[in-house]
């Protein structure tokens, strides 16, 4: 059994970025809740079923990002992620590529690691630090050097 089964279904894809052949990230939706499940990273830990959050005051979609049309997520106007990718909006009709982008849902069962200090890393932010120096700063806490 998987993270959030109940809410990783293919009935609730509605879009990806990257191509849809090559290990999209995928984004689900309901009325209430939101989350994604990331295929490829360069950063391993940041691979698989993110945290599943509330809907209420999300938005979605692409903007002119230095001139490229990217994904652009907000939480109540505020803009709390920027993709390098398009958004690729998941229409009624894509049964083909609905039945391709639900094969991340068995394929990343479980959690992200990341999304267990997402909380640390927004606190971190909104306090004037780096979220990549947050997040480095959150797994030397948990993860010790090797020596």
């Amino acid at each position: 059994m998987g993270y959030r089964d109940d809410f990783y279904a293919a009935c609730n894809i509605i879009g990806y970025t990257g191509e849809a052949i090559t290990d999209p990230t995928v984004y689900f939706q309901t009325d209430t809740e939101r989350g994604h499940i990331t295929q490829k990273h360069d950063v391993s830990q940041n691979v698989g079923r993110h945290i599943v959050r509330s809907a209420a005051g999300y938005e979605i979609r692409n903007e002119l990002v230095e001139g490229e049309l990217r994904l652009v997520e907000k939480q109540n106007g505020v803009i709390t992620h920027r993709s390098r990718e398009t958004f690729h909006v998941l229409g009624s009709g894509d049964a083909t590529t609905r039945d391709v982008l639900a094969e991340a849902i068995c394929r990343y069962p479980g959690e992200k690691y990341t999304s267990k200090f997402s909380p640390d890393i927004r606190g971190a932010i909104a306090n004037g630090g780096a979220p990549k120096d947050a997040f480095r700063q959150r797994l030397a806490d948990v993860r010790p050097e090797r020596g």
